[in-house]
């Protein structure tokens, strides 16, 4: 077996921080939606989230 190491690929590790970025912008657009559901979503947000 491979040792298991943060930096062995810079795909690995793109794909790493790429899923946790989409994580975190999970969680922001579920906080913003929470905040928003009163209000009308502004397309031009979304482009932003």
């Amino acid at each position: 077996m491979r040792k298991q190491r943060m930096n062995t690929s810079p795909a690995a590790w793109r794909v790493r921080s790429a899923i946790a970025l989409w994580n975190a912008v999970s969680i922001e657009e579920a906080v913003r939606g929470s905040e928003l559901r009163s209000q009308t979503v502004d397309p031009a947000q979304l482009k932003y989230l």
